[in-house]
């Protein structure tokens, strides 16, 4: 696991969205969150209509270029805090990106990537999104449903007895409600820090320079 996260209670998967709070900064720079743990023990509905919002396209990526990732998860995430995997090794995201049992997809809108979702199914009959959301420019279109639907039939593959997801305090604040709609229910709750990424470590992750940390 990284070092961002001191957690409240046993060790998760490394996965943090968004339930509505504000955090507060604690010693070192690093800030308070609530950290919230949903499943969803049936296979979605029916798929809702993509908005009519621009040509839309999702790849499922085969071969992940390692600094493509960092790019998706800062666009995604950078706002929302999403350090964790940012201070990962080149060898140690090679492994995550190289794993069988990794899913990616990307949204493209308008040829541009718009977002992404990743899905780990390592643990047998449970398939646990890690990341999934929208760069800014694809927010604010209606995307979101159609694009959580998207990664839940993804993740409910043949096998599947549920689905996991987490949620931090830090994310987008419509974020839990749209799990919720989809029938995710909470399953626990904890409190813990994140640490982060200073704008000098945010630059040399995204340029390749800069020491990381293993899993």
């Amino acid at each position: 696991m990284g070092r961002a996260i001191r957690y409240g209670s046993r060790d998760r998967p490394c996965a943090w969205r968004a339930e509505v709070s504000t955090a507060t900064s604690g010693k070192n720079g690093e800030l308070k969150a609530v950290f919230t743990w949903l499943e969803l023990v049936q296979p979605p509905g029916h798929m809702p209509p993509a908005p009519l919002t621009g040509q839309l396209a999702l790849m499922r990526v085969q071969q992940m270029p390692i600094a493509y990732y960092r790019f998706l998860l800062d666009q995604v995430g950078h706002d929302h805090y999403w350090v964790q995997r940012m201070r990962l090794s080149d060898v140690s995201i090679r492994a995550i990106l190289d794993a069988p049992t990794t899913h990616i997809s990307v949204l493209y809108l308008d040829g541009a990537p718009a977002g992404f979702f990743e899905i780990d199914s390592k643990r047998d009959g449970v398939a646990h999104i890690v990341h999934f959301g929208l760069i800014d420019h694809a927010q604010g279109r209606n995307l979101s449903p159609w694009f959580l639907h998207a990664a839940l039939s993804a993740a409910w593959e043949e096998g599947t007895e549920r689905v996991t997801i987490g949620t931090t305090s830090l994310d987008h604040p419509a974020a839990l409600r749209l799990y919720q709609r989809f029938g995710f229910v909470v399953t626990e709750r904890s409190h813990g820090t994140i640490r982060p990424l200073s704008a000098q470590e945010r630059l040399e992750t995204l340029n390749g320079t800069r020491p990381s940390t293993s899993l």
